[in-house]
């Protein structure tokens, strides 16, 4: 019979899996094909899968994972799903570059996920990691994590770059003042 603890650290540890496999399945489709750089995007997974193989093995050989971190970490691996889901909907018709490709977008993608954050894909990606490392408890999934976190926080400055010496740059530049990066940004309330 299995304790309360060690079926939600079951269920967020299949969650966790199933979002992983998805992202890299959806990353071979959603992304161009063509990129000279899609040697990176495959580098990026074979990171992914060593923080969640570092996962599945601590989980299954440490004793009973904390309930709060479990929970917390199914938790992250849902919101993973429906932000990724909602971002992949909000880009469907358009040829998104692979990350480091140096290409720019033909449209700004203002909809959605992003009409709150410029990066739902990256953030997506992150909080699956960060459910990871939060359910494995481990110093080495954790320095994974923040290994992806670096190489996506410079992605998307690099991008952003991009997109700002690009055709679209006053475009680029207004939408950007209204949203966060990878968190929604505060708007100031204004009083009536």
């Amino acid at each position: 019979m299995f304790t309360e603890q060690q079926i939600v650290s079951i269920a967020a540890l299949a969650a966790l899996m199933g979002m992983a496999l998805w992202f890299s399945l959806a990353a071979r489709i959603h992304f161009s094909a063509n990129s000279p750089r899609r040697p990176i995007l495959f580098a990026l997974e074979a990171l992914s899968l060593a923080i969640c193989l570092g996962t599945v093995w601590i989980v299954a050989f440490t004793p009973v994972q904390s309930l709060w971190r479990a929970a917390v970490a199914l938790l992250a691996a849902c919101g993973a799903g429906w932000l990724f889901s909602s971002a992949l909907r909000a880009t469907s018709k358009r040829s998104f570059g692979v990350v480091f490709g140096g290409t720019v977008p033909a449209t700004i993608v203002d909809h959605g996920p992003y009409r709150w954050i410029r990066h739902p894909l990256y953030v997506a990606y992150l909080l699956n990691w960060f459910g990871c490392s939060l359910l494995s408890a481990s110093p080495l999934v954790w320095l994974g994590t923040a290994a992806v976190a670096a190489l996506y926080v410079l992605a998307a400055r690099r991008e952003e770059r991009d997109l700002l010496n690009s055709s679209q740059g006053p475009k680029y530049a207004e939408y950007r003042r209204s949203t966060g990066l990878f968190l929604p940004r505060l708007r100031s309330v204004s009083k009536a």
